[in-house]
């Protein structure tokens, strides 16, 4: 899935930031962090601050989506349909370290041969701006629930953005 799929997917959430590669996500030099997410998810109405990032540079074709989402008290929320922190982009760890507080999904939901990393993206996103739905029940709902992630996600991409994937 290219970055325009997921920017249009994702413009009418709150708090949307936009899709980022791995050497071109937002810097805060000179500025609190923390105000400035505060002042974002006021100014839109949201709970969080979104992003979606890629693990290749900004020169690349791409490589892996990955989900960030971050609250106005400071909290990071990243989701990697792979699970852990994507070793490939330390630069993803180094941005999600400035927040208080970073969390993120340490099992995989996507098979290695699949291409489905920017639904998870997406999905992660959309839900995550639900009420009441809390980073726990994301990916617990992955965890517990669905026998097949990567047919979910293609499933909800095509039901809810009419949105198809290619088969791996």
């Amino acid at each position: 899935m290219d970055s325009r799929t997921i920017k249009r997917i994702l413009a009418s959430q709150p708090g949307f930031w936009g899709c980022f590669a791995k050497d071109n996500l937002p810097t805060f030099e000179g500025m609190s962090v923390k105000s400035v997410i505060r002042s974002a998810c006021k100014m839109g109405g949201s709970k969080y601050v979104s992003l979606v990032c890629n693990t290749d540079k900004l020169s690349g074709k791409g490589i892996h989506w990955v989900a960030i989402m971050i609250s106005a008290d400071g909290r990071c929320f990243l989701f990697n349909s792979l699970g852990g922190l994507p070793s490939e982009a330390p630069e993803i760890f180094t941005f999600c370290s400035q927040f208080e507080t970073c969390f993120y999904n340490k099992n995989g939901h996507q098979k290695q041969d699949e291409i489905t990393c920017g639904a998870f993206a997406c999905y992660f996103v959309c839900q995550m701006n639900r009420p009441g739905v809390t980073f726990r029940k994301v990916v617990d709902r992955f965890e517990n629930k669905i026998a097949n992630d990567d047919n979910f996600v293609r499933d909800w991409l095509l039901k809810e953005h009419n949105v198809t994937l290619a088969q791996p």
